[in-house]
């Protein structure tokens, strides 16, 4: 999946809550994004796990105020 890819899945809304997403930075095959989300940071991080686009899956790495860490497992 492809940063721009990535981009336009999280603002299809995909995940219940999901309001926008803004694409921050790309660096060293780390990508960053802003999202606008409606809930709890435990329920972004449950919506994008349950959530496999183009048959990727989302491992959650990371979750620690408003910051989720989020892989993607091709």
């Amino acid at each position: 999946m492809s940063y721009i890819t990535f981009e336009s899945f999280l603002k299809a809304q995909t995940v219940s809550g999901i309001r926008n997403a803004y694409a921050k930075s790309l660096n060293d095959g780390v990508a960053e994004f802003e999202v606008e989300f409606e809930g709890k940071l435990q329920a972004l991080a449950m919506g994008l796990s349950r959530t496999s686009p183009d048959g990727l899956d989302f491992k959650v790495t990371g979750l620690s105020g408003n910051r989720l860490t989020v892989e993607i497992i091709q």
